[in-house]
């Protein structure tokens, strides 16, 4: 049975930047002495109690410390010879798979935080550029008027160019100024 070493791991696991002094204190812990517990030269009451210690001063989750508590009175149980070694051996199994549900929901709660964190710097992203572009003059476009003279001023227009249409002759005059005339009509030289 490996749940110590799981139960370590899974603690190991749960931290993104890596393990602390304490965590490396505790995983040492339990490579020196599990095997000693395994072999029967080291009670498991003893091994639970230091594994506790190892896990608290380390800054072990609380459920991990209640869990390595509970297996540490199980194995006084199990050496006064109150249960079987089945039965320890069943409560070891059901601590492990206690923890492991505790650390898949914290993981699960890490990845929903990390996804919410990264949904609200978007929407905070796309307000800001919101804002900034609300903050922008924007141009205005208008309708090009022809020129109009001040007051009752009138600029004289020389003919530029002239067309026919069917019917009908243009007249364009440097003022703006187009007269329409019949085909055959010349264009007048200016206007007024």
């Amino acid at each position: 049975m490996k749940i110590l070493i799981f139960l370590v791991a899974g603690l190991l696991a749960a931290c993104a930047s890596g393990p602390t002094p304490g965590q490396l204190a505790a995983q040492a812990y339990v490579d020196a002495n599990r095997p000693l517990a395994i072999a029967g030269t080291l009670k498991w009451s003893t091994y639970y109690l230091g594994l506790y210690e190892k896990q608290q001063s380390g800054g072990a989750p609380s459920f991990v410390l209640s869990t390595t508590n509970n297996l540490e009175a199980t194995a006084r149980r199990y050496e006064a010879g109150q249960i079987s070694k089945k039965d320890f051996e069943s409560a070891r199994r059901g601590a492990q798979a206690e923890v492991a549900g505790h650390y898949e929901n914290l993981a699960t709660q890490q990845r929903v935080e990390q996804q919410n964190r990264q949904m609200l710097a978007a929407q905070q992203l796309a307000a800001s550029a919101a804002m900034l572009n609300a903050s922008k003059p924007q141009p205005v476009y208008q309708t090009p008027q022809p020129y109009q003279p001040p007051g009752n001023a009138y600029v004289t227009g020389f003919l530029r160019s002239q067309s026919v249409n069917g019917t009908m002759k243009y007249c364009n005059y440097s003022n703006g100024a187009v007269i329409t005339l019949a085909a055959y009509q010349l264009c007048p030289m200016s206007t007024n």
